[in-house]
């Protein structure tokens, strides 16, 4: 068997990037399916609670130090402003960029849980949040097709 026999036989794998909760039910839930799909499934993560100024050089430095080569880089939910750091390794890098938001930070603050007043700068924060990161993904997942909806007409 040669190398080109290797590869061919190789799983695919699917890098997991950035500040995210494992042990969330929904990325437990994400893993294993990516896993039963075929997919060796790498890890490039730090803390979930760490401020993005501290995050992205720890997430460089992973991801630099580990040469990660996957061909999808997927961000999971809730991590919106993972999105453009993941983006530019994925373009440095050829991958596919998968992201699975779960909600629009948007539509949480304001519409839902009206938090934040549709006019204030913390809504046009989160409203371009959402813009950028749906964007940059070559890939969003939804929930739902009304979910999918909104994220078209509004981002």
């Amino acid at each position: 068997m040669d190398g080109n026999d290797t590869e061919r036989n190789a799983r695919p794998s699917l890098l997991f990037f950035g500040g995210y909760d494992p042990d969330y039910p929904r990325n437990q839930v994400i893993r294993k399916g990516w896993g039963k799909l075929g997919f060796e499934l790498e890890e490039c993560r730090v803390d979930f609670r760490r401020k993005v100024h501290t995050r992205y050089p720890a997430l460089i430095w992973k991801y630099l130090r580990r040469h990660i080569k996957s061909p999808v880089i997927f961000v999971p939910d809730f991590r919106h402003k993972d999105v453009p750091l993941a983006w530019l390794l994925s373009k440095f890098s050829g991958s596919r960029l998968v992201f699975d938001p779960l909600v629009s930070r948007y539509e949480t603050r304001v519409l839902d849980r009206a938090d934040v007043r549709a006019s204030s700068a913390q809504a046009w924060h989160n409203r371009n949040i959402d813009t950028i990161s749906f964007q940059l993904a070559d890939i969003l997942l939804v929930d739902t097709d009304v979910h999918g909806r909104f994220y078209i007409e509004n981002f």
